[in-house]
Formats: structure tokens, C-alpha cells, sequence
């Protein structure tokens, strides 16, 4: 059982297009891999961290861009890099 005061664990996520008519549509699947994981070992406590925002840059420096979100010490927490056409899940080292 999670204790009472994480409101939040795991994570999912979803990139969606919009057309000229503001119409969405999912290209998740399209884009990135592994975007779910209802780990509740990766949760956000409201204390300390809240939700852990994505970022998009070169984190490893190797000129592709990476997706990712850490905790408030800068420990990546998950981490994708794009590999020309889309997000690859990259194990934490």
C-alpha cells in the first residue's frame, strides 16, 4: 500500500499534433516507446518534489536530443533520446 501523503506514482506520456482546424491527434506511439510505467517505487512526494517536470535538451552532450525529468538533486529519474525518429527508452546507468 502507498502511503497516504504520495498522491502520484509512476508516470505516462503523450505527444499529441494539432492540426489548423485545433484538432488533436495522438502520435504517441509514433514517437516515443516505453512511455508508461505505473512503478510506484517512482512516485512524487508533495513534500519535497511534486511532479517532475520534462525536459527536452542534449543532456549527454552526443548531439541528440534527450527527454527526460530528475529529482530535486538532479538524479534522472527516466530518460529517452532521440534517435532520428523517435524517443528510445535509455536504462539509468
Amino acid at each position: 500500500m502507498i502511503d497516504n501523503t504520495i498522491f502520484y506514482s509512476g508516470h505516462y506520456i503523450q505527444i499529441l499534433s494539432i492540426d489548423q482546424n485545433r484538432n488533436f491527434q495522438d502520435q504517441t506511439n509514433q514517437f516515443i516507446e516505453n512511455n508508461f510505467n505505473n512503478d510506484t517505487g517512482d512516485f512524487c512526494d508533495p513534500n519535497t518534489a511534486w511532479f517532475r517536470w520534462l525536459k527536452l535538451d542534449d543532456y549527454d552532450n552526443d548531439g541528440n536530443i534527450d527527454l527526460w525529468n530528475e529529482l530535486i538533486d538532479y538524479q534522472v529519474l527516466q530518460r529517452w533520446e532521440w534517435n532520428g525518429s523517435m524517443f528510445i527508452k535509455i536504462e539509468n546507468q
